[in-house]
């Protein structure tokens, strides 16, 4: 998982809302954490109560990154409906 960045292409940032500003932050401890782990660290065990399926880091990370994308479907779901209006 070593420089995983180098893959991803991100957008310019642009000016954002403030309602989004605590989801960006969210997003930036994410990318951080991300850079933190070592190859090794992935397999490490991890106990949760509300994730019992996820024994290890990547199990659990990769619960979190579906849970994510539900909610950014709801976000955009939530601006096209309102945009009708």
């Amino acid at each position: 998982m070593s420089n995983w960045r180098s893959h991803c292409r991100r957008p310019p940032p642009r000016r954002r809302k403030p309602k989004f500003c605590k989801f960006d932050e969210a997003i930036a401890l994410i990318l951080t954490t991300l850079d933190r782990q070592s190859d090794s660290d992935w397999t490490l065990p991890y106990s949760a109560e509300r994730q019992p399926d996820a024994t290890n880091r990547i199990a659990a990370f990769l619960r979190c990154a579906v849970h994510l994308d539900h909610h950014v479907g709801q976000i955009i779901y939530l601006s096209r409906e309102l945009a009708k209006n």
